[in-house]
């Protein structure tokens, strides 16, 4: 009950008392386990999310909280949304900037499966289901039970794909990343470990990290930094948005 009100405050808040109280019973009655809420001007698109799990807290971060409004130098044309969850940036990434191509990595089938249903208004937009890691091989979810914007991988000869990012671009055919987006739980350690080998094909990176539950997050960062050249732009709680001045000055 506790996570029907739940819903229904955070529902009337954003959309309205209507929409809160129909889609609150269709859910509540098992009807159904998703809700789709509106995006954009218009309200014409509308993505599907789960009530009762952190999809919405992600909705609030990208569609109240602005999150990936960033100072990004020019216009991206290749875009990788590593730690893709349910699509909802690679989606308004998407609305942003029409022209780019954007590749949503995600390496959990249930958030995979949503994020195919919320990008299908995308054709710029492949959804892959796979790990961004610190080379090419497999990797398994290793807390199951977790929120569903907090599951963390490790190597497994029985998990789902993971790509180093090299490898990823090459499999993709994307000549450069004019962004990156890095929010992989902790897997940043691995990731940014092999900075040196993917570095020059990368202008302008974000990275969220995850040192509450994986120490090391924010050392690999600042060796990344030092190793690379590495400018920071922006720095907010967690979330660092870097620039790569070499790859700007090459292009």
């Amino acid at each position: 009950m506790k996570t029907l009100i739940a819903y229904l405050r955070w529902a009337t808040q954003r959309f309205g008392l209507a929409f809160a109280l129909r889609t609150g019973a269709l859910w509540a009655l098992g009807i159904t386990s998703i809700i789709h809420a509106p995006v954009g001007h218009g309200h014409r698109l509308r993505v599907a999310l789960r009530p009762g799990t952190a999809d919405l807290l992600v909705y609030d971060e990208i569609y109240r909280d602005h999150a990936y409004d960033l100072p990004l130098p020019d216009a991206p044309a290749y875009i990788v949304d590593a730690g893709g969850h349910i699509g909802l940036a690679s989606v308004w990434l998407a609305q942003r900037y029409p022209q780019s191509r954007i590749l949503c990595v995600e390496p959990e089938p249930a958030n995979v499966a949503i994020a195919q249903r919320n990008v299908r208004a995308f054709p710029n937009v492949t959804v892959v289901h796979a790990a961004l890691w610190s080379h090419t091989s497999r990797v398994a979810i290793q807390n199951p039970s977790a929120a569903t914007w907090s599951f963390r991988v490790e190597p497994s000869s029985m998990g789902v794909q993971a790509y180093s990012v090299k490898d990823l671009l090459w499999t993709y055919q994307f000549p450069r990343v004019d962004f990156l987006k890095i929010d992989i739980e902790g897997s940043e350690v691995e990731v940014l470990g092999t900075a040196r080998d993917w570095i020059g094909s990368v202008s302008t990176m974000m990275v969220e990290l995850h040192d509450r539950f994986r120490p090391g997050c924010q050392a690999a960062l600042e060796a990344a930094i030092a190793q690379t050249g590495l400018a920071v732009i922006e720095q907010r709680t967690n979330v660092s948005l870097l620039a790569n001045p070499a790859r700007e000055m090459a292009v």
